[in-house]
């Protein structure tokens, strides 16, 4: 339902701006209008006030502001006879005004972003801090000693404060060497590291060499699985969904430091601190329960569990589903390795190579081995059609990332985020039109073209994110709209101004067999775009391997 709510929403803002673009600019050249409707078919609800009826119409898949004189049928017939017009008629009006009426559709969709923006900007938007979550094996980071919870506040003497900035600069340094000033523990130190050469995406899909030092922002919250209500650590007063603040009142938020904590106590005793609801409750459990006398930590021992390890959900058809594995099975250990997060799990996943691994897990209190294979699974990016190949074992965490990494910059002076919201809608802009000649010439793939079954998705996907995310989706969808409406493609918009463009040029309209069949050619060519997005929207969603299926 959140779904249909969201793309409701969503399409009918950007349709409503849109027609009130044109309604706008037609009302300031005192063209009459008949109609300001949002849909397309028979009419749900509508008021006239005045000369214009307003309503919807049951397909909600558009609209249109219908002005006086403004028939597409006998348009060129009429600017071809020079036949007596009313004043208010749209055909009535000077090439120029024509242009500017059916230039305001657009240019509101492109202005919409700019406001939206500004406003998101005072209002205050989320970004990811510059705090490292996951620092991958044998990646040049951890060669470097950085570790997770290291912030990097600076790269060669230039200050990041921002996620996005310091991913944009490594991204941008293959093989170079990088120093970095690193805040760790009150303490600042300089590290250096040299990015290796890998392969990325571009925000087009097409495959670009791109730097990498094996960081990611993002950890798991340290709650607690206690699956077994006789364990020594439930016997304690733990219970499944705790959070793990402190272990002998040192702060903890990593795994390793949980390890290492527990490494530099002395005493027999260790003192865990956890967080529930909004109280916080102190337990004590043996060392020798929790640290084995090689240094590894072994809470599983007591009946603790970190809840990143526990399984939430298996893919149908995946190797994880033909093994047997199930919900809430817990992953101890990968090929007698003790596993300590669900990221060091999915580096040893997609770095494998075809092998079998021996995977641990605990299942009704039995440790339990399965042999398994990670599977070659092909993906598809949805917004830009790009596929791409990974190993998976097709399972999901109950992990809970992190939101204290989350953090808000508000921009109070209006001239600022105003320039800020420009800045930004001028990225995405210019983005959208290179991304149109790129799929236009043919160098990226056709796929990557949606219709409304894809916006459906984006749009319930983003609202369920939280508003940031939403307007977000609306802001790319309207440029998107904005930009592809001014595609000089009879029909669109685009089309209309290229024939008043070429009117204003030539001092007389464009003949009316020229325009007529260019307008034929212009539906031809809308609606097999229609229908060919409309087949990628049912690709992605395995409507069309389903329907095989049935009929084989």
């Amino acid at each position: 339902m959140s779904g249909l709510l969201a793309f409701i929403i969503l399409f009918g803002v950007l349709v409503f701006i849109h027609e009130l673009g044109h309604f706008i600019m037609a009302k300031y050249f005192k063209v009459g209008v008949e109609k300001f409707a949002l849909g397309y078919g028979p009419k749900v609800v509508g008021k006239k006030i005045g000369e214009t009826e307003y309503l919807i119409a049951a397909f909600p898949l558009g609209g249109y502001v219908k002005m006086v004189g403004d028939d597409p049928e006998d348009e060129a017939t009429v600017l071809d006879s020079g036949a007596e017009l009313s004043a208010d008629s749209f055909l009535a009006k000077p090439a120029w005004q024509r242009i500017l009426i059916v230039l305001m559709g657009p240019i509101a969709n492109l202005l919409l972003p700019l406001i939206l923006f500004t406003g998101l900007f005072m209002f205050g938007q989320p970004y990811l801090s510059n705090e490292v979550g996951h620092v991958s094996a044998d990646s040049p980071a951890a060669e470097a000693g950085l570790l997770p919870g290291d912030r990097i506040v600076a790269i060669d003497a230039q200050p990041v404060k921002k996620w996005s900035q310091l991913a944009k600069i490594i991204k941008e340094s293959a093989a170079k060497p990088l120093q970095l000033t690193v805040e760790r523990q009150q303490t600042t130190t300089q590290l250096q590291v040299t990015p290796k050469t890998t392969d990325g995406l571009n925000p087009f899909g097409e495959t670009i060499q791109v730097g990498s030092i094996g960081i990611n922002p993002q950890s798991f919250a340290l709650h607690l699985h206690i699956p077994d209500t006789n364990s020594t650590a439930a016997q304690a007063g733990l219970q499944s969904g705790d959070l793990l603040v402190a272990v002998d009142e040192v702060a903890v938020r990593y795994p390793w430091q949980i390890r290492e904590r527990l490494q530099q106590s002395q005493a027999k005793q260790v003192t865990l601190a956890v967080q529930r609801g909004e109280q916080q409750k102190d337990v004590f459990l043996q060392k020798s329960l929790l640290l084995a006398n090689s240094g590894e930590m072994t809470l599983h021992l007591a009946g603790i569990f970190l809840q990143e390890l526990v399984i939430n959900q298996i893919m149908e058809e995946s190797i994880a589903a033909d093994k047997g594995i199930q919900h809430h099975d817990i992953m101890i250990a990968v090929n007698d390795k003790p596993l300590l997060s669900w990221f060091s799990f999915q580096e040893i996943v997609q770095n494998n190579q075809g092998e079998a691994l021996n995977l641990t897990i605990l299942r009704e209190g039995q440790l339990r081995p399965i042999d398994i294979r990670p599977r070659m699974v092909e993906q598809t990016e949805e917004l830009t059609g790009q596929t791409f190949r990974q190993r998976m074992l097709g399972v999901t965490t109950k992990g809970e990332i992190r939101s204290d990494t989350i953090l808000t910059e508000r921009v109070l002076n209006p001239i600022r985020a105003f320039a800020m919201s420009f800045e930004r809608c001028f990225e995405i802009t210019r983005l959208t039109v290179i991304g149109f000649g790129k799929l236009i010439s043919g160098k990226i793939s056709s796929k990557s073209l949606g219709g409304p079954i894809l916006i459906y998705q984006l749009a319930g996907r983003s609202w369920r994110s939280g508003f940031h995310s939403f307007m977000n989706m609306l802001v790319l969808i309207s440029i998107t709209l904005g930009v592809l409406n001014l595609l000089p493609i009879p029909v669109l918009d685009g089309g209309h101004i290229m024939f008043y463009t070429a009117e204003l040029i030539m001092g007389r309209p464009v003949k009316a067999r020229t325009r007529q069949l260019a307008q034929q050619v212009g539906i031809i060519l809308l609606l097999g775009l229609m229908i060919f997005a409309f087949y990628n929207d049912l690709t992605r969603i395995g409507w069309l391997n389903w329907l095989q299926g049935v009929f084989s």
